[in-house]
């Protein structure tokens, strides 16, 4: 366990030393609705329920 551990702690240093970043992305997006369509349901994996939608 402790050859293990100590491994595992040389791998962080090597990452931590050579890498000048990480890169995270983050994905979004935006979009325009008309004010008079009511409940447009759009879903988090970016899918559009017209199941409920009413135009008042």
């Amino acid at each position: 366990m402790t050859k293990r551990w100590q491994e595992m702690k040389d791998t962080e240093k090597i990452l931590l030393d050579d890498y000048v970043y990480i890169p995270i992305f983050e994905k979004g997006a935006a979009t325009l609705q008309n004010p008079k369509v009511k409940n447009l349901v759009i879903k988090p994996c970016r899918t559009i329920s017209f199941e409920y939608v009413e135009k008042n």
